[in-house]
């Protein structure tokens, strides 16, 4: 993720060499665990659960609620935030 965003930064630099380029919505979201996120009754990519069918990264157990996130995890999403509102 983390590349990603800088790499997004390269890439918008680069359009606007050539064209005005508008940016807008960002999401700190780093997984697709979150409640109705993807919709109600929907489950999750991360899970591999209905209606997805991929194999799962695992478990949203530890993603459910911020005051459960370790320090380190919490440092990684602001990390993410950050660089996206860099970029």
């Amino acid at each position: 993720h983390l590349r990603l965003a800088c790499e997004q930064a390269f890439s918008i630099a680069q359009n606007q060499q050539s064209h005005p380029t508008v940016v807008g919505e960002f999401s700190a979201a780093v997984n697709d665990c979150d409640t109705y996120l993807n919709g109600y009754g929907s489950g999750s990519r991360f899970e591999g659960t209905a209606p997805f069918t991929n194999v799962p990264f695992g478990s949203c157990a530890p993603f459910k609620r911020a005051a459960d996130f370790t320090p380190e995890y919490k440092a990684y999403v602001r990390e993410y935030a950050e660089k996206q509102m860099i970029a």
